[in-house]
């Protein structure tokens, strides 16, 4: 990957209590093609691509903030923020086994670059003040938000990329399609108590495609002692589909190993397309953590989260529909709601100074539980626990040292293949907990410049992705291409250099 990224900011006080900042930034990502184990390396195609850019990126973004201080108790936020990304990447196969490949024979545009350009539009503004009500001090913002995106993808047209190898898409493709959400919010810490701050507040949100959605909050934070902290939450979060999964046009397509209740993959393909009628993800997320503020930087807190999702969007397992061609019966699959969703878990930090000039900080997740409860599947293959550690030492003003790990749990695979079977074999491999360690150090030239310099994964730690999670059963015990939870790479030892300036 090469990536170039330049920002500037702008920003002008006419006077004391007012800050009106323009700031402007673009980027360039070029992404370096390495082969694809999935269509081999032997390819005529992939071998002339190899070293090339094959995907770019560009950024950009640019935003016009206004900051008021109007007296010793209400203040403002404004801003209007524009951003588009355009992702420009060689045209390659869609499906049928083909997907990845550059050079599919039955792709009528073989060749060639496309683009599927996301532009967001921004508008947002608040403003907090601090009253009395009685003789309680209370801090309350309300504000209102606008958001609209356009999505204008037109390399992902299944009928016209793979016109022989995929039978009639049951539907035309949509290459634009476009949203807009309309916010407002309000928010209020009463503090009812030296000791005891309430905090309820309410959000409304409308989006033109999937309707209207109340998130009320309840926050509390109690000082039990000069030192700790009890702290409690609960709120009710919402979540849209994205552009893809509401495009009734936008449609992926399997020959049959990626169809939920397939019961052979070499007779039956489906299709899988956006859903208009999706309903929106919300969840009822519940906090409930301890806080310690010690002496001399000594801290640490503890918290339990508990968030119970309603209608998140995955991949359809029923078809809604189906047809016969090239002699296989072609089901259709859609986005849908899941009923109910749970994750759970614990986070944790500790910021620890063990001794002058020495500062240890250690922050951990810890998974209790994350599956779609219909299913019994877990959400996601991630580490069942997460440990980030580093040991910061300041030699002098100028001077500092730091050395980091972070230590990955035991990730388990998914439970059952696309059609619905209990996984066997090599798709049941887990990955084991493994660790990465950092060192670091920084050094102050003068009062302008300043010096990085550091290893990533020092020890050179590798792990190699083997494939798909689930793979495909070819008739044996074994499902031979299933890499379980071994579908991810982790990159070896890294060094890096970097000279920074203020002016």
């Amino acid at each position: 990957m090469r990536n170039k990224d330049i920002n500037g900011l702008l920003s002008w006080r006419p006077d004391s209590r007012h800050t009106v900042d323009l700031e402007v930034f673009y980027g360039r990502q070029g992404n370096i093609y390495t082969g694809d184990t999935q269509n081999t390396n032997t390819n005529d195609e992939v071998k002339r691509q190899l070293g090339d850019e094959t995907n770019k990126i560009y950024r950009q973004s640019y935003s016009l903030t206004h900051r008021g201080d109007w007296n010793d108790k209400t203040n403002s936020l404004a801003y209007v923020q524009y951003e588009k990304t355009r992702n420009y990447r060689l045209l390659e196969g869609l499906a049928g086994g083909t997907e990845g490949a550059f050079n599919d024979p039955s792709r009528v545009n073989d060749g060639g670059f496309g683009t599927a350009d996301l532009s967001t539009l921004t508008a947002h503004a608040e403003a907090s003040h601090q009253f009395k009500a009685g003789s309680i001090e209370q801090y309350a913002t309300v504000g209102m938000e606008w958001v609209g995106q356009e999505l204008n993808d037109t390399s992902s047209d299944l009928a016209q990329r793979n016109p022989t190898r995929i039978p009639g898409v049951p539907t035309a493709y949509k290459p634009k399609s476009r949203a807009n959400i309309y916010s407002v919010f309000a928010e209020n810490n009463i503090y009812a108590t030296d000791q005891t701050t309430v905090t309820p507040g309410l959000r409304f949100d409308y989006h033109d495609k999937h309707g209207s959605n109340w998130s009320p909050s309840l926050n509390l934070t109690h000082a039990v002692t000069d030192n700790w902290l009890f702290k409690a939450g609960i709120a009710r979060a919402y979540k849209a589909p994205n552009l893809y999964q509401s495009n009734d046009g936008y449609t992926l397509y399997s020959l049959g190993n990626g169809c939920w209740g397939n019961t052979s993959s070499s007779t039956t393909g489906c299709f899988l397309q956006g859903n208009s009628d999706l309903k929106a993800e919300t969840s009822i997320n519940k906090e409930l953590g301890i806080e310690y503020v010690g002496d001399g930087g000594l801290g640490a807190s503890l918290t339990y989260f508990h968030n119970d999702y309603r209608n998140k969007v995955e991949a359809g397992r029923f078809a809604v529909d189906s047809f016969t061609a090239l002699n296989k019966q072609q089901l259709i699959l859609q986005w849908e709601n899941i009923p109910k969703a749970v994750v759970s878990g614990l986070e944790g930090n500790l910021t620890w100074p063990v001794a002058p000039n020495w500062l240890w900080s250690t922050n951990f997740t810890y998974m209790i539980e994350s599956k779609n409860k219909t299913t019994g599947e877990a959400l996601s293959t991630i580490p069942k626990y997460t440990i980030n550690t580093t040991l910061d030492w300041t030699v002098n003003a100028d001077w500092s040292l730091r050395a980091k790990a972070t230590f990955y749990g035991e990730q388990k695979p998914p439970k059952y293949d696309y059609y619905g079977q209990t996984l066997t074999g090599s798709a049941t491999d887990k990955v084991s907990p493994y660790a990465l360690f950092g060192l670091s150090t920084q050094y102050k030239i003068n009062k302008r410049m300043h010096i990085t310099a550091g290893v990533d994964n020092l020890f050179d730690k590798r792990l190699f992705r083997r494939g798909n999670a689930i793979g495909v059963n070819l008739g044996t015990p074994n499902y031979i291409y299933g890499a379980g939870a071994h579908t991810f790479n982790q990159p070896g030892r890294t060094f890096f250099l970097s000279l920074g300036g203020t002016f």
